[in-house]
Protein backbone atom coordinates (compact mmCIF):
# COMPACT_ATOMS: atom_id res chain seq x y z
CA UNK A 1 0.00 0.00 0.00
CA UNK A 2 1.49 2.95 -0.86
CA UNK A 3 1.41 6.46 1.67
CA UNK A 4 -1.28 7.82 -0.50
CA UNK A 5 -3.72 5.35 0.14
CA UNK A 6 -3.63 4.39 3.87
CA UNK A 7 -3.69 8.62 4.20
CA UNK A 8 -6.72 8.53 2.80
CA UNK A 9 -8.30 6.39 5.36
CA UNK A 10 -6.73 8.55 8.54
CA UNK A 11 -9.47 9.45 11.10
CA UNK A 12 -7.98 13.07 9.72
CA UNK A 13 -8.73 12.95 6.10
CA UNK A 14 -10.91 15.57 5.02
CA UNK A 15 -10.74 17.23 8.59
CA UNK A 16 -13.00 20.18 8.28
CA UNK A 17 -10.89 21.52 11.22
CA UNK A 18 -6.97 20.86 10.38
CA UNK A 19 -5.92 23.43 12.74
CA UNK A 20 -6.74 20.98 15.49
CA UNK A 21 -3.81 18.61 14.57
CA UNK A 22 -1.21 21.61 15.04
CA UNK A 23 -2.57 23.20 18.29
CA UNK A 24 0.67 25.18 19.92
CA UNK A 25 1.42 25.69 23.19
CA UNK A 26 -1.48 22.84 23.84
CA UNK A 27 -2.22 19.29 24.61
CA UNK A 28 -4.00 19.03 21.34
CA UNK A 29 -7.04 16.91 23.41
CA UNK A 30 -9.63 16.05 20.79
CA UNK A 31 -7.17 15.69 18.18
CA UNK A 32 -4.74 13.25 20.17
CA UNK A 33 -8.41 11.68 20.86
CA UNK A 34 -10.02 10.74 17.72
CA UNK A 35 -6.42 9.46 16.58
CA UNK A 36 -5.72 7.07 19.47
CA UNK A 37 -9.16 5.77 19.43
CA UNK A 38 -10.74 5.77 15.73
CA UNK A 39 -7.96 5.65 13.54
CA UNK A 40 -7.37 2.63 11.60
CA UNK A 41 -3.67 3.87 10.20
CA UNK A 42 -2.16 5.51 13.37
CA UNK A 43 0.69 2.76 13.11
CA UNK A 44 1.06 4.08 9.46
CA UNK A 45 1.44 7.44 10.53
CA UNK A 46 3.55 7.15 13.53
CA UNK A 47 5.86 5.21 11.20
CA UNK A 48 5.78 7.41 8.57
CA UNK A 49 6.90 10.74 10.44
CA UNK A 50 9.50 8.73 12.70
CA UNK A 51 11.15 8.26 9.11
CA UNK A 52 10.44 11.80 7.95
CA UNK A 53 11.47 13.07 10.80
CA UNK A 54 14.82 11.15 11.65
CA UNK A 55 17.36 13.69 12.65
CA UNK A 56 15.19 16.44 12.39
CA UNK A 57 15.74 18.59 15.89
CA UNK A 58 12.84 18.68 18.49
CA UNK A 59 12.11 22.42 17.98
CA UNK A 60 11.50 21.64 14.29
CA UNK A 61 8.59 19.37 14.89
CA UNK A 62 4.93 20.07 14.47
CA UNK A 63 1.46 18.51 14.64
CA UNK A 64 0.15 15.16 16.18
CA UNK A 65 1.00 12.55 14.08
CA UNK A 66 0.46 8.73 14.82
CA UNK A 67 -1.52 9.75 18.39
CA UNK A 68 1.82 11.60 19.72
CA UNK A 69 2.57 15.19 20.55
CA UNK A 70 5.99 16.34 18.55
CA UNK A 71 7.61 15.84 21.37
CA UNK A 72 6.85 12.57 22.59
CA UNK A 73 7.94 11.32 18.74
CA UNK A 74 11.30 12.73 19.80
CA UNK A 75 11.89 11.06 22.33
CA UNK A 76 10.59 8.17 21.50
CA UNK A 77 13.37 8.04 18.44
CA UNK A 78 16.15 9.34 20.63
CA UNK A 79 15.21 8.45 24.15
CA UNK A 80 15.79 12.12 25.60
CA UNK A 81 14.01 15.07 26.50
CA UNK A 82 13.97 17.60 23.92
CA UNK A 83 15.86 20.79 25.10
CA UNK A 84 14.28 24.14 25.05
CA UNK A 85 15.90 27.27 25.13
CA UNK A 86 15.04 30.08 27.43
CA UNK A 87 12.31 32.22 25.28
CA UNK A 88 14.06 35.78 24.70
Amino acid sequence: MTTADWTLRAACAGDPQPDIWFLEGGSGGTALAICRRHCPVAAQCLNAALEEEAGVPAAHRFGIRGGLLPDDRYRLQTGRRPRRTAAA
